[in-house]
């Protein structure tokens, strides 16, 4: 990498201090550590709050509230409500394993994800967060098909406290605003999945790479179902890259 020299003042006394750069990973590392994962180690939980008009459901690790755990948020393509037992039952195993939070919201209009949704979103985090420990260098965002496109706008209005996107079977929305990384606000994105038009996907990965951001591919999801094993590893190497 290349190397950057800081100036610091440390008792009035300036200092020089040479930093070298490296290019941050964004795949999903073969070798995460991984703890045994028992499906029956995690709970359900209903986040609520009075600003919330339903409870967003999660899958939430067994352990003491002080230890530190990864987010994750996922979306599925515009539907309304969610099924606990169906949109749940694919993220215990990893949720256990990788000791990661999975909040999967519900869209406000069947049809379509909304701007209610992204206020939704941020409150179950915070509520999330009075219960538990939060790293906030392993909170990720991801989604397939629309749900994908809607992961990059919570993305943005939430800036720096996301530090990951993944988008599976989807490129980015058209109004998608690309503004250039910067040190403590860049975040790793993920495509996966088959995109409907990889050529849209291409230059997405390319005014993506230009504006500084680690772009990697995300193995599974083709069939537009969560990679719930890949994608909560992502999330935990979050916090070790």
């Amino acid at each position: 990498g290349s190397s950057v020299i800081l100036e610091l003042k440390r008792d009035a006394a300036p200092l020089e201090v040479t930093v070298v750069t490296t290019v941050a990973q964004a795949a999903v590392p073969a070798d995460v550590p991984v703890t045994e994962a028992d499906p029956a180690a995690v709970r359900v939980v209903r986040l609520e709050a009075p600003e919330l008009p339903e409870p967003v459901l999660a899958v939430v690790p067994d352990g003491a509230a002080t230890e530190p755990l990864g987010a994750l948020v996922w979306f599925d393509p515009p539907r309304g409500a969610v099924d606990a037992e169906g949109a749940l039952r694919s993220w215990r195993t990893a949720a256990a394993r990788h000791r990661v939070a999975v909040l999967v919201p519900g869209s406000s209009d069947p049809q379509r994800w909304g701007r209610a949704d992204i206020g939704a979103v941020a409150r179950a985090l915070d509520s999330l967060r009075s219960r538990r420990a939060i790293d906030p260098s392993r909170v990720a965002v991801a989604g397939s098909g629309a749900g994908g496109q809607f992961a990059w706008l919570v993305a943005e209005r939430l800036g720096p406290a996301v530090r990951g996107v993944a988008l599976v079977g989807a490129s980015l929305p058209r109004q998608a605003t690309i503004e250039p990384a910067e040190p403590g606000r860049s975040r790793g994105v993920l495509f996966g999945g088959s995109a409907t038009e990889p050529h849209l996907r291409d230059a997405d990965r390319e005014r993506l790479t230009a504006a500084g951001y680690p772009v990697g591919t995300l193995p599974g999801g083709d069939g537009g179902d969560a990679p719930a094993e890949n994608l909560c590893a992502w999330v935990e190497a979050l916090g070790v890259l």
